[in-house]
């Protein structure tokens, strides 16, 4: 059986505290989880020509069709997670922080919340 090295990712970023425009910036610096179905072609919210534009911080025409999909999206994070806590007994938590890949720095990971595995509690 060949053996798994466990890589923990870097911290890219400390977010508590920016502000949605340097979000956004550290953001730039790679592609991340919301990113990924644009690169694949399969995002009802955006092309991966918008995606690209994006990276490059290039303005893009918005038609502010999923801006209320996003805001409920948002709005709803603290729920889904307290409702996922108690249903299945896990314990979640929030780190406030961007990760990356500690050998492919464009990839990026920004959480909105962690899980403490029963594995890892044991």
């Amino acid at each position: 059986m060949a053996q798994t090295s466990r890589r923990d990712p870097l911290v890219l970023v400390d977010t508590t505290s920016l502000s949605r425009e340097d979000w956004l910036a550290y953001r730039r610096q790679g592609i991340g989880g919301s990113d990924a179905a644009a690169v694949l072609g399969i995002s009802p919210f955006r092309t991966s020509v918008d995606l690209y534009y994006d990276k490059l911080n290039r303005p893009i025409e918005d038609d502010g069709g999923n801006w209320v999909a996003m805001e409920v999206g948002t709005l709803l994070e603290d729920l889904v997670a307290r409702i996922f806590a108690k249903k299945t007994g896990l314990t979640v938590y929030q780190r406030k922080s961007m990760f990356q890949h500690p050998d492919h720095p464009w990839m990026l990971a920004d959480l909105d919340y962690l899980v403490i595995s029963r594995i890892m509690a044991s």
